[in-house]
């Protein structure tokens, strides 16, 4: 009742009927869309549209991964994963050696736009042993190899964690 009272007060007009469409056009555009690179070994990359300032968090400047692992399969979550705002694919390529997972990030452009931006992307690896692993996600913008995502996981103990990194640069910030 509340809400509706609210929305009633002050989005009422031409300027609320306004705002009111921005926002169904900013959330409609964080539709997810199914992405697979052109190597052998990619993974099926599934990612939200470009995250504006309004569906920003104050996380933003952290570059997170959610992970689980069901069923064998190492279902991952990369929050505010940077790509160009307008690329045409994005893929991830994995390798398996020993105890370590690497994860490659990549976009195809083929007419890029003159800004970068945050999205959400999320894979699966399949055939995850009960093991101790380390995970290294090497992102697209991020040139220094000292500032790759690296970071342990123990599937024996928890199939469940996270790990995240500041992130001062553009277009964390």
């Amino acid at each position: 009742m509340m809400k509706s009272h609210f929305i009633s007060n002050n989005f009422m007009g031409v300027p609320g009927l306004f705002i009111v469409f921005l926002l169904i056009s900013i959330l409609s555009s964080c539709k997810t869309d199914n992405t697979v690179g052109p190597d052998n070994n990619s993974i099926e990359v599934t990612k939200t549209g470009c995250k504006t300032e309004l569906l920003l968090a104050d996380s933003s400047k952290e570059d997170c991964i959610e992970y689980e692992i069901i069923n064998n399969t190492l279902h991952i979550r990369h929050i505010n994963a940077a790509f160009n705002c307008c690329p045409n694919k994005v893929y991830a390529i994995a390798s398996i050696s020993n105890d370590t997972i690497r994860i490659t990030e990549k976009e195809i452009l083929t007419d890029p736009c003159k800004c970068n931006c945050l999205y959400d992307i999320e894979y699966n690896i399949q055939n995850i042993t009960d093991s101790l692993y380390v995970i290294e996600i090497k992102e697209p913008y991020i040139l220094n190899d000292t500032d790759k995502i690296i970071f342990n996981i123990n599937t024996i103990k928890s199939a469940v964690g996270s790990y995240c990194t500041f992130r001062a640069e553009y277009p964390w910030n």
